[in-house]
Order: C-alpha cells, then sequence, then structure tokens
C-alpha cells in the first residue's frame, strides 16, 4: 500500500497498566501512522507514544489526572507516525494505573526513494 488516504483505516483497543504496552504491533516493511486516540485512566499517570517498547519517544509527556482521559479526533493527515517500518506503537505509562481507550491508523508502506 502506498501512502495516502486510499489506505484502510484500522482500530486498536489500548489497555495497559503500567511500563510499555504494545497497541499496534510492527509489520515487516510497514509504518504506522496513528490517525487519532481516545484514552482514559483510573489513577494519575504520565503517559506517552512510543516506536518500539522503550523506544524513541512519539509525543511528549500527557499528564492525566485519575479518572481523566484525552481524545483527539481522527484525522486522515494523522498525529504521528513511526520513523521506522517494523516497529510497532507502543503506549508508556509511568504509574500502575488502568489506561482504556482506542486507536485509529493506517500501515503503509515505507518510502525509501
Amino acid at each position: 500500500m502506498s501512502k495516502g488516504e486510499d489506505n484502510p483505516i484500522r482500530y486498536a483497543v489500548i489497555s495497559a497498566t503500567s511500563g510499555s504496552t504494545a497497541v499496534v504491533a510492527g509489520v515487516a516493511g510497514q509504518r504506522i501512522r496513528l490517525l487519532g486516540y481516545t484514552l482514559t485512566v483510573g489513577t494519575a499517570t504520565n503517559i506517552k507514544f512510543e516506536e518500539a517498547s522503550g523506544g524513541t519517544a512519539l509525543t511528549g509527556v500527557m499528564e492525566l489526572a485519575a479518572k481523566g482521559g484525552i481524545s483527539v479526533p481522527a484525522t486522515y493527515i494523522g498525529v504521528l507516525e513511526t520513523s521506522t517500518a517494523a516497529n510497532g506503537l507502543f503506549i508508556n505509562t509511568s504509574a500502575t494505573s488502568n489506561v482504556m481507550g482506542h486507536v485509529s491508523y493506517q500501515l503503509f508502506e515505507e518510502i525509501t526513494n
């Protein structure tokens, strides 16, 4: 698949408790474009999206209060992309907290030329 609006939109459920948790598994030869997301937390925690477990931060740290959340509407432009093909998209939480929600995303072939 090429990079663009013709790629199918996919969805994944987020269910994390602490540390680094896979949201979208990496696929050989494919990058991940996060289109939008919704997250809620049980207790106060800091979260960020990462490329691979414990890898490169794709967002800054987002501080969420107990019973709080964040929602970013999906757009075809997307809010972030993994920089390397086959790397998964992970969410990292700083404290033990029930992090729940969902993401919308696209997979696309890495363009090298």
